[in-house]
């Protein structure tokens, strides 16, 4: 009889063993299938929602649902969605869940009581910990019959004696809101494909992680402005191609980089705290000097904070744009303004003077006539109406030029021209002692508006016995190349450096204080480039400068 019990015992585990590894086979031969295809797609969870009506058959349950973000997917016997959607936020609440099971619903949730006749089981797994992500499978309610050997609740009278027919009397209870149990193997099933599927979605975070920097690499650095992004502490993160190009650093608070200008680090700083205590996008026009270029230009910086998915401040991102350009427009506005209102104001006074100048010559016409006997008063009288006659070449020239749309232009010489502008200096150039050299000229020809030009040459001439010392040298030349010729003015004096080579054609630019306007050089240039010509300048402090201009040597129809 034991021999027999142990046979029979032993075929009814290898029945169960069998039926329990053909259901496993089963269950990954489902998961093979779908875990096949999600591999292959980039959104594994679209596969997952197309193919819900296979997912009962990995926990053999009754009916199934995908929640992704507040989107529903069902299939089979489940409850409605809003109470599906009612379920994921109460595992929100379980942070640490990884699988949930239960044959009594109801029991951890009393509202699941509504629709346990469809859903009285849950297994219910976490695919995501950022976003709302779950897969539910459900089990309706299986009404049972229970049998007591007598009625549990029936209390016996102390009294009364035990009865074994009656006392132990078979009582019967029906069971609800309760579902089949979900087996080891079941759950095992769901753990198991729930680990296949943060695999793949950690690979495609992975991926997805890579593409993002890739893409955000490619943009940064297609972008024509530095881009970079920084912690609270103002330390860079990230410098995008641009920002390197420019000679900056990528390592450091990026406001005490060497190349921001000294007198705005200070503000700059005190800002940027200010922006990160707030919370508020950081803005503001700074000076950069570039390394490559030796130049400040200035750059509106703008930063704005990005957050992590949790709502915390994870940094800064940042962008300069270059406000140079636009900034020298409007100056070259302004300066433009301000020389139209001082061209009017030359006008008005050169021909204020003019007319009193006319009659202190006649006056002194007079005068030398009535002074017949005194050499010395003539000789005085000689030397001011040849000063007033410069004063007057003056006004006359200065009228000329801003009335210059009426002026023709026609041919002339460099040799004619040094002499004039020779002549209108000569007080000045004996005064101090300076020595003028003119090597060739007489026959160089030019062809533009004489007044025009003898005013760039007056310009250049007056600037050299500015630069020289007392006794010092001057050399003016013309050679003719072609259609072009070229005037040179060369000095001994003491030179330029760097900065007033950048800002030497800039209007109201003046290293000599208020004793100059700035506008000689500024109006020189402009008059010269209007005649299709050029002006280079080569300086050496300590040693001097040399300037030439380069000008038609022909009208156009000649050429």
């Amino acid at each position: 009889c034991d021999l027999l019990t142990k046979l029979v015992c032993t075929q009814l585990m290898s029945f169960r063993t069998s039926a329990n590894l053909k259901k496993m086979v089963h269950f990954h031969g489902v998961q093979r299938r779908m875990l096949t295809q999600m591999a292959a797609e980039n959104n594994y969870l679209t596969v997952v929602g197309d193919q819900i009506a296979d997912l009962i058959e990995i926990t053999d349950a009754e009916g199934a649902a995908l929640v992704m973000d507040g989107q529903f997917k069902t299939f089979g016997q489940t409850p409605e969605v809003e109470d599906i959607g009612k379920l994921a936020d109460w595992m929100d609440g379980m942070p640490d869940f990884e699988v949930f099971e239960s044959q009594h619903l109801s029991g951890h949730i009393e509202w699941a009581e509504k629709f346990s006749e469809m859903a009285s089981g849950m297994l219910a797994i976490r695919i995501s910990y950022i976003r709302q992500g779950y897969l539910m499978w459900f089990r309706p309610e299986v009404v049972r019959t229970v049998k007591w050997a007598g009625e549990p609740k029936k209390m016996q009278d102390k009294d009364q004696r035990l009865n074994p027919r009656k006392s132990f009397e078979t009582w019967k209870e029906l069971t609800r809101g309760r579902s089949d149990p979900w087996t080891e193997m079941e759950v095992e099933s769901a753990t198991d494909f729930r680990g296949a599927l943060m695999t793949i979605g950690l690979k495609r975070a992975e991926e997805a992680v890579q593409l993002g920097e890739a893409r955000f690499l490619q943009l940064t650095n297609a972008l024509p402005h530095p881009v970079w992004t920084a912690d609270d502490d103002g330390v860079l993160t990230f410098v995008n191609q641009k920002w390197l190009d420019q000679g900056l650093g990528n390592d450091g608070r990026w406001f005490e980089q060497e190349s921001l200008a000294i007198e705005d680090r200070h503000q700059t700083g005190q800002a940027w705290k200010v922006s990160v205590a707030k919370g508020t996008p950081f803005e503001l026009e700074v000076r950069f000097c570039s390394p490559l270029e030796q130049t400040e230009r200035w750059n509106l910086v703008r930063a704005i904070p990005y957050f992590r998915a949790n709502g915390s401040r994870a940094g800064w991102a940042g962008i300069c744009t270059d406000l140079t350009d636009r900034r020298q427009r409007e100056a070259t506005l302004r300066m433009t303004e301000k020389l139209a209102l001082t061209g009017r104001m030359t006008s008005v006074i050169a021909h204020e003077i003019n007319n009193p100048l006319e009659a202190i010559i006649n006056l002194l016409y007079l005068l030398a006539d009535r002074v017949t006997d005194d050499e010395v008063a003539r000789d005085y009288i000689g030397s001011a109406e040849n000063e007033l006659q410069r004063i007057s070449g003056i006004t006359k020239q200065t009228l000329r030029w801003s009335k210059e749309s009426v002026q023709k232009a026609e041919y002339g010489t460099a040799g004619a021209m040094f002499k004039d502008v020779l002549q209108l200096y000569a007080g000045k150039i004996k005064n101090r002692a300076v020595t003028v050299t003119i090597e060739g000229g007489e026959d160089v020809h030019f062809f533009g508006t004489i007044g025009q030009l003898g005013q760039v040459m007056a310009n250049l001439l007056a600037n050299a016995l500015q630069a020289v010392s007392v006794g010092g040298r001057i050399w003016l030349s013309a050679i003719a190349e072609g259609d072009m010729m070229e005037i040179i003015v060369r000095d001994d004096g003491q030179g330029m450096s760097d900065q007033t080579l950048r800002n030497l054609f800039q209007p109201f630019y003046s290293t000599r204080g208020d004793l100059g306007n700035g506008l000689g050089l500024y109006i020189s240039h402009e008059i010269v480039e209007r005649h299709g010509g050029s002006i280079v300048v080569n300086s050496q402090l300590g040693v001097g400068t040399e300037i030439r201009v380069r000008l038609p040597a022909r009208s156009p129809a000649a050429s």
